[in-house]
């Protein structure tokens, strides 16, 4: 926190194929559908309550509570995937 990304596991994501079963390769049609998705997401504004929560000072982003179900929320619903974020945005 305190300004820095975190995320929930540790560092960025294992991509390797060897790490991943299940793998499926999105549609055009699916890609359309992240691209809509992102592209619909509420951007705002804001300031943390507390230094506890980040960075003091003026922050952009989305808020979890707009856009619960999208990829770029984590399972907890308390922080960004921002490796689902960044996919998300890739398919824009």
């Amino acid at each position: 926190m305190n300004g820095v990304w975190d995320s929930e596991g540790g560092d960025c994501p294992v991509s390797t194929r060897s790490a991943k079963e299940d793998i499926h390769y999105l549609s055009a049609t699916e890609i359309d559908r992240l691209a809509a998705e992102a592209e619909a997401m509420r951007l705002a504004t804001y300031r943390y309550r507390s230094a506890a929560f980040g960075a003091p000072g003026k922050h952009l982003g989305f808020i979890i509570e707009d856009s619960p179900e999208v990829p770029a929320v984590s399972p907890s619903h308390q922080t960004v995937d921002l490796y689902g974020f960044a996919s998300m945005l890739l398919a824009t």
